[in-house]
């Protein structure tokens, strides 16, 4: 079942709570909403078929989050066969109801870092899934990072050798890891008095109470913080990042892969047909730099032998041996 803010539970509500139906009058009657639903209407029929990655010919599926086509394109160095799909949507929340909720992947392990993952895809879609996404505040934002999602991966790919693997990292989408980003990090903290939610840099004291609270470099950009050459820059680092890392996973792993995006990224475009700028990925938005992800293809002679399986509820991998497997493929050092 699709996940909508138009659900009869909350239509419940706002008739217990008249006021409520006021309050979405009011947020669907500003300028940028009437821009995203107007977005929707005029354009959703121009992007035609959207892709279905899982109907694909693939042993290992590496989702990079929030990858924009025009910049694999453009710094890619994994070599491979790169084609241009449409995504399922414009962000995370949409691409996974449309690709995975309500449907069966028996045959398939879903290692994740997406936060959104574990709360809308139920334990019975996949055979197992796996996520490193931790709700705790303090350490949720570490969670992302790519080195966490190859430590889970690794001993899992070798643990279920005949299933279908999909790794999603969370880069290049947030947290960005750059250093044109860790300065910003450090500039706005020093000049400004403003943080980042799980990002702050180390030297900031616990009795410090910050001017703003930001969630994302994203946000610092729309709230003029910085210049949108700077959000690009970081941004642009974080792709390398991730690429990096994909590349590390490929160097591990046997099958034939495919890497692609759930999403794209909006970096200060603007979204038509009244063109307000847009510095983040939104449910429902059509244009080219959210819809428009990679699709790499990189062949192999060595092809799994894949069956479906009754789904696990954890993966039954002991400690021991995880721990064993990353010793001696050196990612215990990632820690």
């Amino acid at each position: 079942m699709t996940h909508s803010r138009y659900n009869l539970s909350n239509v419940n509500k706002a008739i217990q709570n008249p006021s409520l139906f006021l309050e979405e009058m009011e947020r669907l009657s500003k300028p940028k909403n009437i821009n995203k639903i107007l977005n929707k209407i005029l354009f959703e029929k121009d992007y035609g078929d959207q892709a279905n990655v899982m109907a694909e010919d693939w042993d290992n599926l590496i989702i990079l989050d929030g990858f924009r086509y025009d910049y694999f394109e453009q710094y890619n160095t994994i070599d491979g066969e790169l084609s241009r799909i449409t995504s399922q949507g414009s962000h995370s929340t949409e691409f996974l109801e449309k690709t995975f909720v309500g449907r069966q992947f028996h045959d398939t392990v879903y290692i994740t870092a997406n936060p959104h993952a574990p709360r809308l895809v139920d334990d019975d879609v996949f055979y197992l899934m796996e996520s490193v996404y931790d709700a705790d505040r303090e350490t949720a934002a570490r969670e992302h990072y790519p080195e966490q999602v190859i430590e889970m991966a690794l001993p899992v790919i070798e643990g279920y050798p005949n299933k279908r693997h999909i790794i999603h990292m969370m880069q290049p989408n947030v947290p960005f890891l750059g250093p044109t980003a860790e300065k910003i990090r450090e500039r706005l903290y020093s000049e400004e008095g403003v943080t980042f939610v799980n990002m702050e840099p180390s030297d900031v004291p616990e009795s410090f109470s910050p001017r703003e609270e930001l969630g994302t470099i994203k946000e610092a950009c729309e709230k003029g913080y910085i210049s949108e050459v700077s959000l690009r820059e970081a941004y642009r680092e974080n792709v390398k990042i991730a690429l990096e890392y994909a590349q590390q996973l490929l160097d591990e792993i046997e099958g034939k892969t495919a890497i692609t995006a759930d999403h794209g990224e909006m970096l200060g475009e603007r979204v038509p047909p009244l063109y307000y700028k847009q510095y983040s990925h939104e449910r429902h938005i059509y244009t080219d730099e959210l819809r428009h992800v990679p699709w790499l293809v990189i062949d192999s002679d060595e092809r799994r032998e894949i069956y479906s399986e009754d789904p696990l509820q954890d993966s039954q991998l002991a400690d021991d041996t995880v721990k064993d497997r990353l010793e001696k493929l050196g990612y215990l050092d990632y820690v």
